[in-house]
C-alpha cells in the first residue's frame, strides 16, 4: 500500500513538472543564467566581439564600395565607341524588362493572394469596372464637368455593384469606357 502511494507521489509530481508553469519557470532559469547573470569578463568579451565584427565588416564594405568606385570612374573615363554604347543600351533595356516583369508579376501574385484570402470580395471584373469608374470621373473632374456618360457609366456601374446576372459583357463595357476616355480625354 505504502508503494502504491509513492508510486502515485511520483507521478502526480511528474505530471507537474510538466505543467506550463514548468515551462515558463525552466525558461526563467535559462533567461537568468544565460543573459541576466552575465560577469563582466563575459560581457566585455561579447562586446569586443560585436565591435571587432562591425569594424571589420565596415572596412570589408569600405574596400569594396572604393573599388567599385575606381572601377565605374575607369569605365566613364574610357573613350565611347558604338559597340560599347550598343551593350549599355542592350543591358539598360535588359534590366528595365526586367524590372517590368518583377512588378507585372508581384501584381499577379498579389491579386492572387487577394483571391485566395478573400475570393468573394475580390473579383476582378468589379475591381476593373471600379478603376474605369474612377478613371472617367477623374477625367471629367479635370474638364470641370460633371459625370454623366449616359453611354458606359451605368454598365459600369452595373458591372462595379450588381448582381452577376444583370451584367453587360465586360469586355465590350471596357472598350467602350477606353473609347469614351479617349474621345473626351
Amino acid at each position: 500500500m505504502a508503494f502504491a502511494l509513492a508510486g502515485a507521489e511520483r507521478q502526480s509530481r511528474q505530471e507537474q513538472d510538466s505543467s506550463w508553469s514548468a515551462r515558463f519557470d525552466s525558461l526563467r532559469v535559462i533567461w537568468y543564467r544565460r543573459i541576466v547573470n552575465f560577469d563582466s569578463r563575459t560581457q566585455v568579451q561579447m562586446i569586443e566581439s560585436v565591435k571587432s565584427f562591425t569594424t571589420d565588416s565596415g572596412a570589408a564594405l569600405r574596400a569594396r564600395l572604393d573599388a567599385f568606385t575606381k572601377q565605374l570612374t575607369a569605365w566613364l573615363y574610357r573613350p565611347g565607341d558604338a559597340r560599347r554604347i550598343g551593350r549599355t543600351v542592350t543591358l539598360l533595356l535588359m534590366l528595365a524588362g526586367a524590372g517590368w516583369a518583377v512588378v507585372r508579376l508581384g501584381q499577379w501574385g498579389w491579386m492572387r493572394w487577394q483571391g485566395w484570402r478573400r475570393p468573394a470580395e475580390f473579383d476582378p471584373v468589379r475591381r476593373t469596372a471600379g478603376k474605369w469608374l474612377a478613371r472617367l470621373r477623374q477625367a471629367a473632374e479635370d474638364r470641370g464637368q460633371r459625370t454623366e456618360d449616359r453611354e458606359v457609366l451605368p454598365d459600369l456601374q452595373r458591372l462595379r455593384y450588381g448582381r452577376r446576372e444583370t451584367w453587360p459583357e465586360p469586355r465590350g463595357v471596357f472598350k467602350r469606357a477606353r473609347r469614351v476616355r479617349r474621345a473626351r480625354g
